[in-house]
């Protein structure tokens, strides 16, 4: 019997970036620059003691101590709207919570719901913002958490509203109730096997391995930690000049110096958003050149890979969900959903794949958080899934499929359910009637 109730994930969503500084108002940001103010006079002061009393280390000039002061007291300050870039909303069956972090640096907002009164749904009509508000009254205070224009209000509504929460948003009706949810399992086996068998063959040693090679593995990890590091060198370089040019260097302080140390730092946090957002685009559209390219050269190909409507997918297997693995995914390649002749073809980079829409038991979506996940701590991603399951030979075969990251949009789990979604749902349309087309579209979450 464990100790903590495992709290199961209902919705989440990022707030829009920089939520609490573009609502906060005029007594809030007084607040903050008096704060860099008294960073700003005691590092004065620092500068003055060690010039007039200091037996050893650097002399600063005014003109030095006063741009190196002010250079310090706004970093500092700055740093406390870190965590607020990157925050990520998510309602709980106890709790709601918001989580961001910047490094080190986080922060985090909880409410459980026992303690709410009430929440209020603002949406950006009445908030006059381009991004709606959750206002949460408890009996200790009020919090306020960022939605973006995309998530329906109704929806955070009918969630709250399951959960017992008072919920205020004009227009608003509570629905009907529905039957409660089970947390996520393994189907079970269908009642009734398709008579149809699928074909999943795996490939011979001569065509497998071809796309994820060691060096093309290495290369796109190359790619996607790239950015990062070109930010990371250039920006410290340009801190490193800044505090060189004020510390070391005598005579007046010109401008450039500013300019590197605040430019260097901005170009670090743009690294780190950069990586975090659109890090895995150019190893996903570099591979899915490789895959083309291999896959054009197969004799036994299943699909023509330069057919517009082939999609490329990561395999993630089950047992992989929610584990600290360097590769998750058991292979890779292209898939298709051909209306046409009814079948759903893939050709990877170790098994091929040729299922006829009679052998579809059901297509569904289902999600997992990411690894690391322990009682009480948050997590940002969640990961979504399109789990294809099909008779072949006999027995239920599963395959959890994954669009990979080739848009240029923010790789966020907006993106991740819209993806997997959208292929459940033309996998879905080729299946004959029955009950694999009507099982419920609301994705499970694994913890």
């Amino acid at each position: 019997m464990g100790f903590f109730k495992r709290s199961r994930q209902l919705l989440s969503w990022r707030e829009p970036i920089f939520f609490s500084a573009r609502t906060r108002d005029r007594r809030g940001w007084m607040l903050r620059g008096l704060l860099a103010l008294v960073i700003f006079s005691a590092m004065m002061f620092g500068f003055y003691a060690q010039k007039h009393w200091g037996k050893k280390g650097p002399k600063f000039s005014v003109a030095g101590g006063v741009l190196l002061s002010a250079f310090i007291g706004v970093f500092l300050t700055a740093t406390l709207e870190a965590p607020d870039m990157n925050r990520e909303a998510t309602i709980y069956d106890d709790q709601i919570t918001s989580f961001g972090n910047a490094g080190t640096h986080m922060s985090m907002s909880t409410w459980p719901l026992r303690d709410v009164a009430f929440v209020q749904l603002i949406p950006p009509e009445e908030f006059g913002k381009p991004f709606g508000a959750m206002v949460i009254q408890t009996r200790r205070g009020q919090g306020r958490v960022g939605v973006p224009r995309h998530l329906p209000m109704r929806r955070i509504a009918d969630v709250l509203h399951r959960q017992g929460v008072s919920v205020i948003l004009n227009g608003w009706q509570p629905p009907e109730p529905e039957p409660k949810v089970e947390p996520h399992a393994p189907p079970p086996p269908p009642d009734v096997m398709p008579m149809t068998s699928a074909r999943v063959e795996r490939l011979d040693e001569g065509e497998a391995g071809q796309i994820i090679s060691p060096f093309n593995y290495r290369l796109g990890m190359t790619m996607a930690l790239g950015p990062f590091l070109v930010s990371l060198i250039v920006g410290l370089a340009g801190c490193a000049y800044a505090i060189y040019w004020i510390a070391f260097v005598k005579g007046p302080a010109p401008l450039h110096p500013a300019i590197a140390g605040f430019g260097g730092l901005g170009l670090i946090v743009f690294g780190l958003w950069f990586t975090g957002r659109f890090g895995n685009l150019a190893p996903s559209l570099y591979l899915l050149r490789v895959a083309k390219s291999v896959i054009e050269m197969r004799p036994g190909a299943v699909l023509n890979p330069r057919d517009p409507d082939v999609i490329y997918i990561d395999v993630i297997p089950r047992a992989n969900w929610g584990k600290a693995m360097l590769k998750s995914f058991s292979d890779t390649g292209l898939l298709k959903v051909d209306e046409l002749s009814r079948t759903i073809l893939f050709e990877g980079d170790l098994e091929r794949w040729r299922i006829p829409a009679a052998s579809l038991i059901s297509a569904e979506v289902e999600s997992y958080r990411a690894a690391g996940s322990v009682e009480g701590q948050q997590q940002v991603e969640t990961f979504y899934v399109a789990v294809i399951r099909a008779n072949v030979g006999g027995s239920v075969w599963e395959a959890p499929v994954s669009k990979c990251h080739v848009e240029f949009r923010p790789k966020d789990n907006r993106l991740r359910e819209e993806n997997a979604i959208a292929l459940r749902d033309r996998i879905r349309a080729i299946m004959p009637s029955g009950p694999g087309a009507a099982r419920p579209a609301q994705p499970g979450v694994v913890s």
